[in-house]
C-alpha cells in the first residue's frame, strides 16, 4: 500500500532510451494510466511479460522493504508554508466533465474482457488509427545517413495509435497500404539519451500487412469463461469499469489543475534527496536483476537493451531521478496543503477502520493482514491521501457534461 501518487510516480518514468517513452506514471495523481512504451526497439511479447513478471516482483519486494519502518516523509512537516503556496484548490473550475459513452463502454468490453476472443482481419485498405500492421524498419541519421543502433526491425507488429513508438512514427505510417515502401523523417525529443537526442532521423519502411482487430458479440461459451450468469450481467461489470473510469479521467483533471496552480518555494532538501536516491537505487536493481536473468554483465546489458553505457546511463537516471522527486514532492505537499487548509490531518478510529476494511476487501486480503504488513503511519497517510482526491473532486465545479 502506497500512497496514491507516490504509486503513481514510482515507475513510470522514462529512462530516456529507446526503450521507454516519458510517462511518469502519468498523471499528477492516482487516476493516469500507466503507458510504459518502447520506441525505436520492440521486445518479443515472451520478453514483455517475463519482464513485466520481475518488475512486479521487484515493487513488491521493494515495497515490503519500505514497510518495515516509517520513513520521514511530507506528513512529518507540521509547516509546510517554507515550501509551498496553494493556489486555487476549493471549487476549482473544470471546463468539461467525462461522462460514460457507448463508446467507453465498448471501449472497456473489447479490451478487458474480449480481446483473448478477437481475431485479426485484412482490410484491404490503407492503414488507420487502432489497424495492427507488420512491418520492417530501419532508422537512419539524416545529417550522415549512417544506420543508428537499436532502430531495426523486421516483421514487427504494431498497433497504430498505441504510442509505443517515438511521436510521428505511427502517424507516418497512417495512410499507407500493404506492400508500400516508404521514409518517414522526425525529430527525437531533447529528452532523449545523447544519442538520438534532438537528432534528425529517417526510417526507411516497408509496410508488409495491414489488419483491424473483429471483437466477438458474447455467446454462452464466452460468458461461461468470463464467468457471467447473463449479457446483463456482463453489461452491468463494464457499466461499472466505465463509471470508474470517467471518474478517475475526471479526477486527475481536477489533480492536475491543483497543481498547476500551485507555487513550489522551495523543496525539503533531505526530503528530495531521498526521493533521487530511492529512484536511482530502485532502477539499478531492477536492471541488474535483469542482467543476471539474462545471464549477462549489467553493462553488457545496459548496452543492448538502451543503447548506452554505465555512465551515460547513470547520468540519464540521475536526471529522471531529480524529475521524479520534483514531481513526487510536489504532489506531496499539495495534498497535505489541502489537508492541511481543509480538514487536518488527524484520522478518527472510525476512519482507519473503514479505510481498512473497504481495502482489504477490493484486495482480497484480511485486515489483519494488512495491519502486519503496514504501519498506522502509513494506513494513515493514504487515508489522507483518499480524502484529500475525494473533497477535491466533490467541490470542484465542471463545466459542459458532454465528453
Amino acid at each position: 500500500m502506497k500512497k496514491l501518487i507516490t504509486l503513481i510516480l514510482a515507475l513510470g518514468i522514462c529512462l530516456c532510451a529507446c526503450g521507454e517513452e516519458k510517462e511518469n506514471k502519468k498523471s499528477e495523481s492516482e487516476v493516469k494510466a500507466d503507458s510504459s512504451a518502447q520506441s525505436t526497439e520492440e521486445s518479443s511479447e515472451a520478453e514483455k511479460s517475463e519482464e513485466s513478471s520481475e518488475d512486479s516482483s521487484a515493487e513488491e519486494s521493494s515495497e515490503d522493504e519500505s514497510s518495515e519502518e516509517d520513513k520521514p516523509g511530507v506528513g512529518d512537516l507540521e509547516d509546510l508554508s517554507p515550501y509551498i503556496k496553494l493556489g486555487a484548490w476549493k471549487g476549482i473550475n473544470i471546463d468539461k466533465k467525462v461522462e460514460v459513452t457507448e463508446e467507453r463502454k465498448t471501449e472497456i468490453l473489447n479490451k478487458n474482457y474480449l480481446a483473448k476472443y478477437a481475431t485479426q482481419k485484412d482490410t484491404g485498405a490503407a492503414a488507420k488509427e487502432g489497424d495492427t500492421v507488420i512491418i520492417d524498419y530501419k532508422g537512419y541519421f539524416v545529417d550522415t545517413g549512417e544506420a543508428f543502433e537499436g532502430g531495426e526491425a523486421k516483421d514487427s507488429n504494431l498497433v497504430l495509435g498505441s504510442g509505443t513508438f517515438v511521436d510521428g512514427f505511427e502517424s507516418g505510417i497512417i495512410g499507407h497500404s500493404a506492400g508500400e515502401s516508404f521514409d518517414i523523417y522526425l525529430t527525437f525529443p531533447e529528452d532523449y539519451h545523447e544519442n538520438l537526442a534532438n537528432k534528425e532521423v529517417r526510417f526507411a519502411i516497408t509496410l508488409g500487412k495491414v489488419t483491424e482487430t473483429v471483437y466477438p458479440t458474447p455467446d454462452e461459451k464466452i460468458l461461461e469463461e468470463l464467468k457471467f450468469d447473463s449479457i446483463d450481467a456482463l453489461n452491468a461489470a463494464v457499466q461499472e469499469e466505465a463509471k470508474q473510469a470517467v471518474y478517475t479521467e475526471n479526477l486527475t483533471n481536477v489533480w492536475a489543475a491543483v497543481l498547476k496552480d500551485a507555487e513550489i518555494i522551495k523543496y525539503p532538501e533531505e526530503l528530495h534527496k531521498g526521493h533521487v536516491d530511492y529512484f536511482v537505487s530502485y532502477y539499478e536493481g531492477m536492471y541488474k536483476y535483469y542482467a543476471t536473468y539474462y545471464g549477462v554483465e549489467y553493462g553488457e546489458y545496459i548496452k543492448m537493451a538502451f543503447g548506452m553505457t554505465e555512465e551515460e546511463f547513470k547520468a540519464d537516471l540521475e536526471k529522471n531521478a531529480k524529475e521524479y522527486a520534483d514531481g513526487a514532492i510536489k504532489e506531496e505537499l499539495c495534498a497535505y496543503a489541502v489537508a492541511d487548509a481543509a480538514f487536518g490531518r488527524e484520522v478518527s478510529d472510525k476512519e482507519y477502520e473503514e479505510f481498512l476494511s473497504k481495502y482489504a476487501k477490493d484486495n482480497n486480503t484480511t485486515v489483519e493482514e494488512l495491519e502486519k504488513k503496514y504501519t498506522r503511519k502509513q494506513i494513515e497517510e493514504n487515508i489522507i491521501w483518499d480524502k484529500v482526491m475525494v473533497y477535491l473532486y466533490e467541490n470542484a465545479v465542471f463545466g459542459a457534461q458532454t465528453e
